[in-house]
């Protein structure tokens, strides 16, 4: 669900298969501290899926077979939501589950953007 709010024309599929890198953060004492995605309130079974090549590859086939997601026909690395399938998928959330998933959108982005992997130019 979270595919729903990332940019809607293409999904750079290196972000994806990248693992959720962990955060240093301050602690309340002042120290340096890791912060792993789990503590961080990244969704448990996106981590699962995104964590795994096998899961994530089957995933993404049957996003693919649904129709929720096509292949960009210039780049093989991209993937992307087709804006009636996106207004449709939103349409179906609560104002609840819109709003989590948002919020994981987020902290999926600023994971990538922290770590600077997988960052083609065009990005940065």
């Amino acid at each position: 669900m979270f595919l729903l709010y990332l940019h809607n024309e293409n999904i750079f599929l290196p972000f994806l298969k990248q693992k959720y890198v962990s955060r240093i953060i301050w602690s309340e004492a002042g120290e340096l501290e890791v912060m792993e995605a789990l503590q961080d309130g990244c969704d448990s079974e996106v981590l699962d899926v995104l964590s795994d090549q096998d899961q994530l590859d089957e995933a993404l086939g049957a996003l693919c077979n649904e129709g929720k997601i096509v292949w960009s026909l210039t780049d093989r690395n991209n993937v992307r939501i087709e804006a009636d399938v996106q207004r449709r998928e939103l349409a179906r959330l609560t104002e609840e589950q819109s709003s989590y998933w948002k919020g994981q959108a987020l902290l999926f982005v600023s994971r990538l953007v922290q770590s600077g992997e997988y960052l083609p130019k065009r990005y940065i």
